[in-house]
């Protein structure tokens, strides 16, 4: 069944530390059997007729059901290919991307008129697209009021409205156009970000405060356009949120126990498996300054985006 984001006809996502999947899928079971004989009741019996219990959970539902069934739309989609930046000292980088109106082909590794410099840290079937809230965004303009912080300023595909990490789940299906697509993996950011607006500690700052973004796969073809609406067709990780799995890798790192619930998820990205995969087993993890900091332009670390 495809349903728009929100409780209301899907599992819900729990926080990333707190109620397990059991209790969240406890709770949608309730709400779907409360809404469930609310309609029977409604249907059967006339409003003079209704008891005030009925009444109540008719008029809780309803509120409930208004407030959180939002439109979850892709805002603006933004291409670019790599392009040499800084004739002084040069780097090159497919970060800089321009909103386009038309309708655009999404294939297995990338969409169509997007490509990237760092085929090995970028891009591929895991990240063929990259996506980032708009609802960031007043924040990070507020933060930097000498930037003017377009769509499509962190280098994301998608810009989505109404929808950050802490509602959206590893392995979670959408559906866009004729596209369908799958949540792989949060997005870790790179020293590309922090070079391209000349903010040292940029990508520093997106992974602490945790407005990372994330990337999809491709799951079936098709074309997409600004504008199209986002429906959650399935969600397979209610507990494993974006926000969930980047405090994980980022912060919580001493908890092996979540670190391997997290990297047996299927839907998880390979680089993501791999990395949490030493952790786990006690391994040198990679160093992620490397990533952050650009000390050099062949940036090698498994943690790479």
């Amino acid at each position: 069944m495809i349903s728009e984001y929100g409780w209301y006809g899907v599992i819900p996502s729990g926080p990333a530390s707190g109620r397990g999947a059991k209790q969240t899928m406890r709770e949608a079971s309730i709400v779907s059997r409360l809404t469930g004989e609310r309609d029977n009741y409604l249907q059967a019996v006339p409003r003079r007729s209704r008891s005030p219990i009925m009444t109540a959970v008719h008029q809780l539902l309803s509120a409930n059901e208004k407030r959180n069934r939002v439109t979850i739309q892709l805002l603006s989609l933004q291409v670019g290919m790599p392009e040499i930046l800084d004739p002084e000292k040069p780097w090159t980088s497919g970060i800089g991307k321009t909103a386009v109106s038309d309708p655009r082909w999404i294939g297995q590794t990338q969409i169509e008129g997007d490509g990237q410099a760092d085929q090995v840290h970028h891009g591929g079937p895991h990240k063929a697209v990259c996506v980032y809230s708009a609802d960031h965004y007043p924040y990070w303009r507020e933060q930097h009021r000498d930037k003017k912080w377009p769509w499509g300023s962190f280098g994301e595909n998608f810009t989505v409205q109404n929808l950050s990490e802490t509602e959206v789940c590893i392995g979670d299906i959408w559906k866009i156009g004729e596209t369908k697509l799958q949540v792989s993996q949060p997005r870790q950011p790179c020293w590309k970000l922090a070079r391209f607006w000349d903010i040292k500690d940029l990508a520093l700052q997106v992974q602490q405060n945790g407005k990372t973004g994330w990337y999809l796969r491709v799951l079936e073809e098709g074309r997409v356009q600004a504008g199209m609406s986002i429906l959650l067709e399935s969600r397979s990780n209610p507990r494993w949120t974006i926000a969930a799995a980047n405090e994980i890798m980022h912060h919580d790192k001493q908890n092996v126990a979540a670190a391997a619930d997290l990297l047996a998820l299927p839907e998880l990205s390979p680089s993501w498996v791999e990395t949490l995969t030493k952790r786990v087993q006690k391994q040198a993890p990679a160093d992620p300054q490397q990533r952050l900091s650009g000390n050099s332009s062949d940036v090698s670390s498994p943690e790479s985006e």
